[in-house]
């Protein structure tokens, strides 16, 4: 077009491109949008004519179709309506461009109004919350150390070699040096008293430097509570194995055992091996023929005890020699569902052998 938001335009850069959005808009060809504008500029007919090289005839016809086209009655009042419409378009333009800007510098300060939400949690996370948070350069000096955790234990306002013992600490210095080639992991480190689970990422900055990104949660007394669940299970694990008891537990969704302690194995002769190999239906694999819909009968009859209910049901066994030992079994609602319905049974089974001959009362 000719005219644009930088001017107008020469008649050899009008030649390259359409009509403008204002002569689209009155239905004007590009020739008759150029004859508009040099005319504009003073041209008379035949400096128009040789400006884009056509026959002056030619401009006759074209001005014809032109003030027809605007309802022109004169030459000058069509050029005025071009340049009018023209005036127009640019100043819809300006206004999108002006709408574009405000878009963006809201946008900016949504994304700033953001950013400071996201910034003043993390300085309360820092600060209230037991962890650190810390970047150090490739000798381990760190370049930040902020924290709960780290203020607990006097590292901030450490000279910078405790702060460097302090931060070394909190990561195995081989998770330290992979981190340091580029691969994000996770470590354990300790301190004085206190254990930590630490995160680590590759760091650097615009000049180059490469580090390491830290965030070191304290977990002292998450440790501590495990290793002593870790302790109780342990001592729950040798009463259960020392219990005289065939203790079992049997989920009623899958319908199998999973859970026998070791006196299975003295009570009824099996090794390990053969109990594992009998799979996880090991009452099913070895009561007697004759009780099999004694345990049927049980295992729907268990499904409708109330908690602390007990159910006794008494059934035989066949043991690795080939006779059949007798099962007083003591069985009881272990867990439910959230809808109340049984999800495991606790049984605790007396095993004597050999069984009486003969069908069980």
């Amino acid at each position: 077009m000719f005219f644009n938001l930088g001017g107008p335009a020469t008649p050899d850069q009008a030649g390259q491109q359409g009509p403008s959005s204002a002569a689209r808009q009155l239905s004007l060809s590009q020739r008759e949008e150029e004859i508009l504008v040099l005319s504009s500029q003073g041209l008379t007919d035949r400096q128009i004519a040789v400006e884009l090289d056509i026959r002056p005839g030619t401009i006759n016809t074209h001005w014809s179709r032109i003030r027809l086209k605007l309802g022109a009655s004169t030459r000058s009042q069509a050029v005025a309506i071009l340049l009018r419409a023209q005036a127009e378009e640019q100043s819809r333009q300006l206004r999108r461009e002006r709408d574009s800007l405000l878009q963006q510098l809201e946008d900016k300060t949504q994304a700033q109004q953001r950013l400071g939400s996201i910034a003043k949690a993390a300085s309360v996370a820092l600060r209230e919350l037991p962890i650190v948070l810390w970047v150090a350069d490739e000798s381990g000096a760190p370049l930040l150390l902020e924290g709960k955790a780290a203020g607990t234990l006097g590292a901030p306002g450490a000279a910078p070699d405790a702060q460097a013992q302090f931060v070394r600490a909190l990561a195995k210095e081989e998770d330290f040096q992979r981190a340091l080639e580029g691969r994000a992991c996770s470590s354990e480190g300790a301190f004085e008293d206190r254990r930590f689970e630490t995160h680590l990422a590759p760091w650097s900055d615009e000049e180059g430097r490469r580090g390491v990104v830290g965030l070191s949660i304290d977990a002292t007394f998450a440790k501590a509570a495990q290793e002593a669940l870790l302790a109780s299970l342990k001592l729950l694990t040798s009463i259960v194995d020392a219990s005289p008891s065939v203790i079992h537990v049997h989920d009623a969704d899958e319908m199998r055992e999973v859970f026998v302690n070791r006196r299975v194995f003295y009570t009824l002769g099996y090794s390990p091996k053969e109990i594992y190999d009998l799979g996880s239906n090991i009452t099913m694999s070895l009561v007697h023929p004759d009780d099999v819909d004694r345990i049927q009968l049980a295992k729907q009859r268990v499904l409708e005890l109330q908690d602390g209910e007990v159910l006794p049901v008494q059934y035989r066994m066949r043991r690795a020699n080939g006779e059949y030992a007798l099962v007083n079994d003591q069985v009881t609602v272990l867990s439910r569902h959230p809808d109340g319905r049984v999800k495991t049974v606790l049984g605790m089974a007396q095993v004597s052998h050999p069984a009486p001959a003969g069908p069980l009362p």
